[in-house]
């Protein structure tokens, strides 16, 4: 894939007269210049866009996965009705509200208006579109069924957008129970055990060690509570930090434990066959279809064994020999794959394997999900239990010693 080209904003005037404003993506100012002349607008300014926080991140120009599937959708509704490319997405970037997806669109307009393809204009633009939308887009302009083959994956993004939903839908729960436990310790630690302290210090009594520590968590909570929150977003903050910078032992974390690791393989078995079946069934050839699917996946340690694994495949072993030595698939997985192979059915076959592996994902994401609500009622109760035994044993202690 080519490099992201940087954005550039333009001031010009069409033949009319008109004062326009938009938006491109360009290599240089050369090229940004070109491109507002092929639009028919005689360029007045044109600038590179300001760098804000978001764009230091890496995320200013990213679209949503509810953008992206709003985009392929609206593309694919628009050529399957006979418009031709340029125009559909003309169509849509006038129609369109959102300002990151309206952008990107200006953006790809204005590369096809030029002369490049889909694909072309997908592979530079600073939005950094999925590879497999740039795989499938040259897939179905080669094939001549670009409409079709977004359909497709239109329907694919949105039951992936649906299980995305179905899943933070289902944290909504554990999350408040967590910020209900939160404000509960910093009502005892306010409130309940400040006052015991007091009894007990009025008494010059010294608490038993179980009501000492409890008197002490909640001198803690008192003093550090309100930074927790911070504290947190601040190790979440590092942890990425820490994987940015060294991605190899996370990969290998990931991968090797004993619940997470069958997880994330499972996960990462569903989406490069889901994506290689997917580039199959379009008419992409193995080669480039296996190197697109490749690239979608997050694990450099998957990607470095699956480098090995197309090595072997180019040297002409079977793709379900080759992927069995990466250590990735079940052997379900790599049974299906044989019997696409000796079936002449592959590309259904990897969907089918790759339909079983997010359905044992989704199943065992599910179960975990369905556990953290009882399992964090439980941890609250335990809390507030323990406070209240502690504070009373130690106020039955002080009563032994008053009388």
């Amino acid at each position: 894939m080519n490099e992201p080209a940087r954005i550039w904003r333009y001031l010009g005037e069409t033949r009319d007269g008109e004062t326009v404003r938009g938006e491109l993506a360009g290599r240089d100012e050369a090229d940004a210049l070109n491109q507002v002349r092929r639009l028919g607008v005689t360029p007045i300014d044109v600038s590179p866009a300001r760098v804000s926080f978001a764009a230091f991140s890496g995320s200013r120009a990213r679209l949503s996965p509810a953008e992206i599937e709003a985009f392929v959708r609206g593309l694919a509704d628009l050529l399957q009705a006979g418009i031709g490319l340029a125009e559909a997405v003309n169509n849509l970037a006038q129609g369109e509200k959102r300002r990151v997806l309206r952008r990107f669109l200006e953006r790809l307009s204005a590369r096809i208006m030029a002369g490049e393809s889909l694909t072309a204009a997908l592979s530079s633009d600073p939005a950094q579109p999925p590879n497999l939308l740039i795989g499938l887009a040259r897939a179905g302009e080669e094939t001549g069924d670009l409409g079709a083959v977004l359909r497709r994956y239109a329907d694919q993004i949105e039951a992936e957008n649906e299980m995305r939903q179905t899943l933070i839908g289902q944290l909504v729960y554990p999350a408040a129970l967590v910020g209900f436990i939160f404000v509960t310790l910093l009502f005892l630690a306010y409130i309940v055990l400040p006052q015991f302290e007091t009894v007990f210090a009025n008494a010059n009594a010294t608490p038993p060690p179980q009501t000492a520590f409890v008197f002490a968590a909640g001198s803690f909570l008192r003093d550090f509570g309100i930074w927790l929150p911070a504290a947190v977003i601040g190790l979440a903050i590092g942890v990425q930090m820490l994987a940015r910078t060294y991605p190899d032992v996370l990969d290998r974390a990931r991968l090797g434990l004993p619940v997470l690791g069958s997880l994330t393989r499972k996960g990462l078995a569903a989406r490069y066959c889901g994506a290689l079946g997917f580039l199959l069934a379009s008419g992409a050839p193995m080669a480039r279809a296996e190197a697109v699917a490749r690239a979608t996946l997050d694990s450099a340690l998957a990607r470095a064994r699956l480098d090995d694994a197309a090595s072997r495949l180019r040297a002409g072993t079977a793709l379900s020999k080759a992927l069995a030595g990466t250590y990735l698939f079940e052997a379900e997985t790599l049974r299906l794959v044989a019997l696409g192979e000796k079936s002449g059915e592959l590309a259904a076959m990897l969907s089918r394997a790759a339909q079983l592996s997010q359905t044992a994902q989704e199943r065992f994401a599910g179960r975990a999900l369905n556990l953290i609500g009882p399992g964090l009622t439980a941890l609250l109760g335990l809390a507030v239990g323990g406070v209240i035994l502690s504070v009373m044993s130690g106020v039955l202690s002080l009563n032994e010693v008053v009388f």
